[in-house]
């Protein structure tokens, strides 16, 4: 009988000890694979919900304003030179996902405002912008090892990883996993 007990008190302390922070609320995240693929989930909704927001179009057309319409890939490297110069990365709390809407960010940018984001609210700004003018993002969370533990946007079939530097492609991965915005 203890053993239950104690199997039950693991996945429970698994379950309740990481938290998705999403505006004000907070979620208890899945454990494992099922919490990547359930915060990836809420990114997409977050961010299909924040493109009808006029300030994400016009920041979108204000980051490619210099690049023609048919180069797609020219298109996304300036939305990816345009969220790196208007965020700055901070990472989230240890066992605390929160998620910032990216037109929330779009606000706070308009507004003069210094933005902070991880990985995750970075890449939801990307995909956020591109989809806002017709291009199909793609969420990738990645890991050097079988943990996974970053996420970055692929937009025309380039990497956009505002994280690092311009040039440097996302890190080969070990471990993926991939959801179309």
């Amino acid at each position: 009988m203890w053993p239950w007990i104690i199997g039950g008190l693991i996945v429970l302390w698994l379950v309740r000890g990481s938290q998705i922070g999403v505006g004000s609320a907070t979620v208890p995240q899945l454990p494992g694979t099922a919490g990547i693929v359930q915060t990836m989930g809420l990114m997409r909704t977050m961010t299909n919900q924040a493109i009808a927001d006029p300030l994400i179009r016009q920041h979108a057309t204000r980051a490619t304003e210099h690049v023609g319409r048919r180069n797609p890939k020219a298109a996304a490297v300036a939305i990816g030179e345009w969220v790196r110069g208007h965020m700055r990365y901070v990472p989230d709390p240890l066992r605390h996902e929160h998620l910032t809407n990216p037109a929330t960010i779009a606000k706070a940018i308009a507004e003069g405002r210094k933005v902070y984001g991880d990985c995750d609210d970075m890449s939801m700004y990307v995909a956020a912008l591109a989809k806002s003018i017709g291009m199909q993002p793609i969420f990738h969370a990645a890991g050097r090892t079988d943990r996974i533990h970053h996420v970055y946007t692929e937009v025309a079939g380039v990497p956009i990883d505002p994280t690092v530097s311009f040039g440097l492609k996302p890190f080969d991965a070990r471990r993926r996993i991939s959801l179309k915005v």
